[in-house]
């Protein structure tokens, strides 16, 4: 119960009106933080809900971004050939191995046949590198996708890719974004300060 006293003596108002006065400003202050407090939950239901979308770093997530650069790759064949090739031959990691074959199987929508490295007969004098399925002689070309690493929504990854021309021995860098689902190439540069031992894929 308000202790109230008959007047102030400053003012003269009663207690009762002094206690009203200052409940009315902290209520005020009560209701612009739970305000602030909407508005900002509102501007966070703006940001692009993907961003949580892909674990970093799961296996699932590795092979996702893996894919996306292959298929980058491949879509730039089209501007360096002007004929069909018939066999890609694909290898990953630091040290160049063959992906498995549900890797291999998420390229089953394409005209092309997708193989394993190890299915190649790959040769290099040192400047150029040309590769060959070891039981049909189809001539293909060879992909690498080096390590991949993932900070959701964005991803990084080295690579390279070789037409059976002079071999590039700077590598390329991959960057992607995980946007509407999906991960996509953003960027592509060479590594100026870094080289590929080709050697390594023979």
């Amino acid at each position: 119960m308000l202790n109230m006293k008959p007047q102030c003596t400053r003012c003269q108002r009663s207690s009762i009106e002094h206690y009203d006065i200052r409940w009315i400003y902290e209520k005020r202050g009560t209701v612009r933080t739970v305000c602030s407090a909407l508005i900002a939950l509102a501007l966070l239901s703006l940001i692009p809900r993907e961003v949580g979308l892909a674990q970093d770093n799961t296996d699932k997530t590795v092979e996702d971004v893996r894919e996306a650069i292959f298929r980058f790759q491949f879509n730039r064949i089209g501007t360096k050939s002007d004929k069909l090739v018939r066999v890609y031959f694909l290898t990953i990691g630091e040290s160049p191995q063959d992906p498995d074959e549900t890797f291999i199987s998420r390229f089953s929508d394409l005209k092309s046949s997708v193989r394993k490295a190890s299915m190649a007969l790959c040769s290099t004098n040192g400047t150029h590198i040309a590769c060959r399925d070891r039981a049909t002689g189809e001539t293909g070309f060879l992909f690498w996708v080096g390590p991949v690493r993932v900070h959701s929504p964005f991803a990084s990854a080295e690579g390279n890719f070789w037409l059976g021309t002079q071999a590039e021995r700077m590598p390329r860098k991959y960057f992607l974004r995980f946007t509407n689902g999906r991960w996509t190439v953003q960027q592509e540069a060479l590594d100026v300060h870094r080289q590929v031992p080709i050697e390594i894929f023979e």
